[in-house]
């Protein structure tokens, strides 16, 4: 994705504030990437600025820029919010710059170049055809920033409980997961 946007010639637009966008804009900055604007969800748009962007709408935005990149700064799991991202997809090219929460590894093709044989130790070990297909998903999102391949492969969080995670009599299941698993 990164290697993409180098060469991109449709301009770039942030879609969200807060400390995700302040990453992404911080990795364009060092690859020499410009970004021409942000926009938010129509709530969130109060006439105010973010890192020098006056943030505006996603219909203000569509229509300064016309055909644009977008890359999507937040996570979510709201039907709403995820309806709106879909609809926005529908309409531009989006892609999700996959940032890390905690640490500077970014999962680009170098990384990813990198940590070649580990991915494939853990993609052989994977039980099942299902938890290979998501693993791939989750490698190819990562690289390509599309967000289809995530919507590609997801499932009901009951889904989780109901037919993946099974602890027998003699194991013990602790979620220690990110908040509700959308970050």
């Amino acid at each position: 994705m990164w290697d993409y946007l180098k060469k991109a010639e449709k301009p770039i637009v942030l879609y969200g504030m807060g400390n995700n966008a302040d990453r992404v804009l911080d990795r364009l900055q060092t690859l020499g990437i410009s970004a021409a604007g942000v926009f938010a969800s129509d709530e969130f748009v109060r006439g105010h600025s973010f890192r020098g962007f006056e943030v505006s709408t996603y219909a203000a935005a569509k229509q300064k820029f016309g055909d644009m990149i977008i890359l999507l700064c937040f996570g979510s799991q709201l039907p709403d919010v995820m309806e709106c991202i879909k609809r926005i997809a529908s309409e531009q090219e989006l892609l999700v710059p996959d940032m890390p929460v905690a640490g500077e590894d970014i999962f680009d093709r170098e990384y990813y170049v990198k940590n070649f044989e580990r991915l494939n130790k853990v993609h052989n070990l994977l039980a099942d055809e299902q938890s290979r297909r998501v693993f791939e998903a989750v490698i190819d999102f990562k690289l390509s920033g599309k967000i289809d391949k995530l919507i590609d492969c997801e499932t009901a969080p009951a889904e989780a409980f109901e037919n993946i995670i099974k602890p027998g009599k003699s194991e013990i299941f602790v979620d220690l997961g990110a908040y509700n698993g959308d970050t």
